[in-house]
């Protein structure tokens, strides 16, 4: 188990092409991956993982280890992403891959430029905060404008 609003995600600023104003910096931590369960007889393997990823992540309970660790090495495997996201302050742009998300704290605008399979939704805007749960379409063209710092859950696939 890692506290998602307090785990340390380190900052780099967004590139320029994505900036539309202010000086926004964004960071991830992958924290693992959905998988297919594992075939029998890899728990040798499954071990050496939960071992990494306790170092990764300086976590020390065994079970929360193992489940970072859960599929590391198999991203062939892997059916989604799952991970902690950051923005700080400041409007960007983003191509959106499918994911849903939880919002754990901060606020944003985001504001839906492009959506494939649905012009309806352009245009649209969508106020999140703490506690909002949002799926985006892979593809979406979206325009993030953040006026505190915005954390969120994501599992994306």
């Amino acid at each position: 188990m890692v506290s998602a609003t307090t785990f340390n995600v380190e900052l780099e600023p967004v590139s320029a092409s994505d900036t539309l104003s202010g000086s926004p910096s964004q960071g991830f931590v992958r924290l693992g991956a959905l998988v297919p369960s594992p075939a029998e007889g890899a728990a040798e393997g499954a071990a050496a993982a939960a071992a990494a990823a306790a170092a990764d992540f300086g976590v020390e309970d065994q079970a929360s280890a193992a489940e970072l660790a859960s599929s590391r090495d198999s991203a062939a495997e892997e059916l989604a992403e799952v991970g902690i996201w950051e923005l700080t302050a400041g409007t960007v742009t983003d191509t959106e891959v499918a994911e849903v998300f939880v919002v754990i704290s901060g606020s944003a605008t985001i504001e839906l430029l492009e959506v494939p399979g649905d012009p309806a939704a352009s245009g649209q805007q969508l106020l999140v905060s703490a506690g909002d749960v949002v799926r985006l379409v892979a593809g979406t063209k979206t325009r993030w404008t953040v006026a505190e710092r915005i954390r969120k859950i994501y599992i994306a696939g």
